[in-house]
């Protein structure tokens, strides 16, 4: 879960930020960050979710 996360932020951080010779660094646009941290989240419910049922089925 955490490489779901961290991944697409170190993306931007060395693609759009780091790794661009041409202009200085941009941060990552806001609701670009908001998207991340929602889908994040959602994937962290559904795994909870998950095993909680897996563990509901196993009693």
């Amino acid at each position: 879960m955490t490489r779901m996360y961290l991944g697409p932020l170190f993306s931007y951080t060395l693609l759009d930020g780091l790794l661009r010779p041409v202009s200085q660094p941009q941060p990552p646009d806001t609701k670009k960050i908001q998207q991340i941290v929602d889908l994040y989240m959602k994937a962290i419910s559904a795994d909870e979710n998950a095993r909680k049922a897996e563990s509901n089925d196993s009693k």
